[in-house]
């Protein structure tokens, strides 16, 4: 049995995004989510952790931009962090029908620009 070190709930999931690495966007899925950063499913891509990254994706009818900090990887996947904490969208990406995991993520930060509130 492994100690869990995560400190946030992450939702899975399994949606179609961009990462943007020094002005190439490259197709990516996004794994899970949680308030302060993002698993990642890149394929082939490899970036080594340290390299500032840009995560476009589109969520409930919204697009969001997330800015971050590669923080692990292990081809497929690429561990983000985000520079603060986004509870809106961990709790849009609850909304779109993914259910929280009980596995719960490392407390990480990072900027991200949610969308406009809906009119």
């Amino acid at each position: 049995m492994t100690i869990e070190k995560r400190h946030q709930p992450r939702c899975r999931c399994d949606l179609p995004a961009h990462l943007i690495h020094r002005g190439r966007a490259f197709p990516i899925r996004i794994s899970d989510i949680a308030a302060g950063g993002l698993g990642i499913r890149a394929g082939r891509l490899a970036l080594p952790g340290g390299n500032l990254i840009e995560v476009e994706l589109h969520l409930n009818g919204a697009t969001w931009s997330l800015h971050g900090l590669i923080v692990h990887t292990g081809a497929p996947r690429i561990g983000v962090m985000f520079k603060t904490p986004q509870p809106a969208l961990f709790s849009a990406a609850t909304q779109a029908g993914s259910a929280p995991s009980p596995m719960r993520t490392t407390a990480l930060g990072g900027a991200l620009s949610p969308p406009p509130p809906a009119p």
